[in-house]
């Protein structure tokens, strides 16, 4: 039996940390800033996810049909909040209620990045191993239902997540009045066609 070319295949993650001020001077100021935070714009720490999905769909004389060049990238972008400066007097007093909470959201958005990154290498790694197929039209079924699926594995995964930590307060050392950033949600892009496919979600 002739052996089948094997499949090239890259599994490729870029990270980039994002942060914004937050003005505040006392510990009620802080409450109120995170609080508009919330309001404004729903969250207070964020990770964002993008992948790119790139796969040729190869007719095989021998075998039917088969992928080959598998690329998957996955970007995540984490952003949190720094206390703006202020007096020394006041960055002492206020430093004891935020650094307890800005070490908790940093905490509970690199939970979410590393579920990330292992839920799309599951991903690269069983498309990886897909096939070969009887023909074309299996292949791409293949595909579009790994597309679904990852997508549908992220949004839970990072749902239960957010559930079990109660949105990052059970890992935290201050959660006595601590703000909670706001619930999992997911965009819903439309998907793109099976070989070169694309999606964005936050958390």
């Amino acid at each position: 039996m002739t052996e089948m070319p094997r499949t090239e295949a890259s599994f490729e993650v870029a990270r980039r940390d994002e942060t914004y001020l937050i003005e505040a001077s006392t510990r009620s100021a802080l409450r109120d800033a995170l609080a508009d935070l919330r309001h404004e714009q729903g969250w207070i720490g964020l990770t964002t996810l993008a992948y790119e999905q790139r796969v040729e769909v190869v007719p095989d004389a021998e075998v039917g049909c088969r992928l080959e060049g598998l690329h998957l990238r996955l970007d995540v972008v984490v952003k949190t909040p720094v206390l703006a400066e202020s007096d020394a007097r006041r960055r002492k007093a206020l430093e004891r209620t935020w650094h307890p909470l800005s070490v908790n959201l940093q905490r509970h958005e690199e939970g979410h990045a590393a579920l990330a990154v292992s839920e799309a290498r599951a991903s690269f790694d069983r498309l990886a191993a897909a096939g070969p197929f009887a023909d074309c039209r299996a292949a791409r079924r293949t595909l579009l239902r790994e597309s679904l699926r990852i997508r549908q594995r992220q949004a839970f995964v990072h749902a239960h997540y957010d559930r079990v930590t109660r949105f990052g307060n059970r890992q935290s050392a201050w959660t006595r009045n601590a703000e909670t950033p706001a619930a999992a949600r997911v965009d819903g892009a439309p998907l793109s066609p099976p070989d070169s496919a694309s999606a964005s979600a936050t958390w």
